[in-house]
């Protein structure tokens, strides 16, 4: 499907499902769900390089948590959550995606953000999140000697607006160093103690993307900001994704 086409099919759904008088969607609707579903791997086969196409069928449960996550359908989320045993996921944590490289983190993320963005124009709650690479947060500590423009949504020293929700794409430690007295290893840490007073006030939210499992995340965090990220972050971890030819 091209990528006209897929604009097309959305906004038929969206028409077909507009309603002043209820939810845009409703995940919990089987039939709603699985159009959702089809929408989605039709974004991640188009974002993929050699158009492969997912089947979804190791990350079920945890694509259709980040889904309702995303879409903010409580119902559906606490559902899949009992499903997968786990107490610990919450609908106002933020997000850590982790597992082994070819798993599906970043494309998964991607892929949601983009079918959320198709749904701006409706009146269902949903989140939305801006992109941040790490490279950049180095960049511009040493450009500016801060990261606000990532942390507290800062631009020439003026703030626009609240800070925005942001994912931060494929956090590492490894092979980071100090260049000319800049520690990039502390402005990664800073950048989490900032996301998390941002959270915790109702500010803004972040997703986490990384190979790291959280235990091989705390051997690079103080016992403190570990503490905090334990209770800032909904844990998905996922397993290797079917890409088929």
């Amino acid at each position: 499907m091209e990528r006209t086409d897929l604009q097309i099919t959305l906004r038929k759904y969206l028409k077909r499902k507009s309603n002043e008088n209820c939810k845009i969607f409703n995940l919990c609707d089987e039939k709603v769900y699985n159009e959702i579903a089809n929408i989605l791997a039709t974004i991640l086969k188009e974002n993929e390089p050699e158009k492969k196409t997912w089947n979804f069928s190791n990350n079920t449960l945890q694509t259709r948590l980040m889904l309702a996550w995303f879409c903010k359908d409580n119902h559906l989320f606490e559902k899949t959550a009992n499903e997968m045993n786990d107490t610990s996921f919450k609908m106002s944590k933020g997000l850590y995606v982790c597992g082994v490289k070819g798993s599906g983190k970043s494309s998964t993320v991607k892929a949601l953000n983009e079918l959320i963005l198709y749904f701006s124009s409706t009146k269902a709650e949903t989140r939305k999140f801006k992109y941040v690479e790490q490279n950049k947060l180095a960049n511009c500590y040493e450009l500016n000697s801060n990261i606000n423009k990532y942390t507290y949504n800062e631009i020439n020293e003026k703030f626009d607006g609240s800070p925005h929700n942001i994912i931060l794409d494929d956090l590492k430690f490894e092979g980071l160093t100090k260049s000319f007295g800049t520690d990039f290893i502390l402005i990664i840490i800073r950048f989490l103690y900032d996301r998390y007073s941002l959270w915790l006030f109702g500010s803004s939210n972040t997703i986490i993307t990384s190979l790291l499992s959280p235990n091989q995340l705390s051997k690079h965090l103080p016992d403190d900001l570990y503490n905090r990220f334990k209770h800032q972050y909904n844990i998905i971890n996922l397993k290797v994704t079917e890409r088929n030819s």
